[in-house]
């Protein structure tokens, strides 16, 4: 009999140990990280407060995992699009995307004439749908590639000026081919011509050409902030601010539920009977004392554990 009634103190102490640790900071943490990978909890939050922050906690954990799924989704697409036509092999290797070059550039007069493949080929193939591939000038081109699944072989130039300013809708693939470079007129033997030699030479060295480049013909209204169609953007934290603004809006309206609770639940005590405080005040610092007690009662309940234990396993 004695031994039985230990046991069941025990047992009860060891209750007592498991429903405080249940309502402990850390288990609460623990619950909170748990959260974060979508796992049900061990236990749920007994007050409205707890619960009220809770349900915040979760629906921005909800609506951040959506965001990066769904922008992950659009990334692994994109890329995907982006990457089928990195070359004009690839262009020669499939079918549902048509592509020519404008009537009267070189461009067309080189493939027509060319022995070197896959440039022969993509001759070939646009010599035999002349009609539909074939453009007069660079503006009709720009229009069916915007309007329809069209390739557009051009000067790199005019590409460059048109796919890097609004609306951002065409880009540049593939490297260049066909290079030539780009003189200046002089007369036969003419006494200048070692001189703007020179001046060129200085001048590429130096850089010139690339920032007489980059500020006539690669534009930067399609650089930054501004994407095309055919780019993912990245999440950023301007992106994510109301997710925050959610959970922080909950953890107040969760903080302002809780210090109503505690003033209701004063207010009980001080209704019950003429042994409890009088005073909403005495009531308030009865409960706080009681709060910050806590940690006390625990490590007196771990003692009473373990002495339990030890008497138990006494023969």
């Amino acid at each position: 009999m004695g031994r039985k009634a230990l046991d069941d103190e025990s047992d009860t102490s060891e209750d007592k140990y498991e429903a405080y640790k249940e309502r402990g900071f850390w288990e609460a943490v623990w619950q909170s990280f748990v959260a974060l990978v979508q796992l049900g909890p061990e236990f749920l939050p007994r007050s409205l407060s707890g619960r009220v922050s809770a349900f915040f906690w979760g629906v921005g954990i909800l609506v951040a995992i959506s965001t990066y799924t769904a922008n992950l989704a659009a990334f692994l697409t994109v890329r995907n699009v982006d990457k089928s036509i990195t070359s004009a092999e690839d262009l020669l290797r499939q079918t549902e995307i048509s592509y020519g070059a404008i009537r009267n550039y070189a461009t067309w007069a080189s493939f027509k004439t060319t022995t070197t493949e896959p440039y022969k080929s993509l001759g070939v193939v646009m010599q035999a749908n002349e009609e539909s591939t074939i453009v007069d000038n660079l503006q009709e081109g720009l229009d069916k590639m915007r309007t329809e699944k069209y390739a557009l072989f051009s000067d790199t130039t005019e590409l460059d000026y048109h796919a890097s300013r609004k609306p951002c809708d065409l880009q540049t693939i593939g490297r260049p081919f066909w290079q030539t470079g780009n003189g200046m007129f002089l007369p036969k033997n003419s006494q200048y011509t070692v001189e703007f030699n020179r001046a060129i030479v200085a001048a590429k060295e130096r850089g010139v050409f690339e920032e007489l480049d980059t500020k006539w013909i690669k534009s930067k209204e399609c650089s930054g902030t501004d994407q095309t169609e055919l780019e993912s953007s990245v999440i950023g934290l301007q992106d994510m601010l109301g997710v925050f603004v959610l959970v922080y809006g909950g953890m107040a309206l969760a903080l302002v539920v809780l210090i109503g609770e505690f003033i209701y639940t004063c207010a009980q005590d001080v209704k019950k009977s003429d042994a409890h405080p009088k005073t909403l005040t005495q009531a308030a610092k009865t409960r706080l004392k009681r709060l910050f007690s806590r940690k006390k009662s625990e490590g007196s309940s771990n003692k009473n554990k373990n002495l339990n234990s030890n008497i138990s396993n006494v023969p």
